[in-house]
């Protein structure tokens, strides 16, 4: 049975907008690959929780902060919550 670990990634744009997701990572595997940003993006910071609900609140409490300074990737009035995957 695998364990798995969750991680909070946060990605910053050249333009600085910036976003943070939760990841869902079975103990087995190679982060190296699973954590290269795309699109242009680049990893600003990765960060491991202790569970589902820990990563997800500190996703959400970073895209608010960047959200207040008008560097959130996806609205300028509203954060999505994040959500594992």
């Amino acid at each position: 049975m695998n364990k798995y670990t969750y991680f909070v990634i946060q990605i910053i744009r050249d333009d600085g907008a910036q976003i943070a997701y939760v990841r869902r990572v079975a103990n087995c595997n190679n982060l190296l690959s699973l954590f290269q940003a795309s699109d242009g993006a680049r990893i600003l910071t990765i960060n491991v929780c202790d569970g589902k609900k820990a990563a997800e609140n500190i996703a959400d409490a970073w895209n608010a902060a960047s959200l207040e300074k008008g560097l959130y990737m996806l609205s300028n009035t509203h954060i999505y919550p994040a959500r594992a995957y």
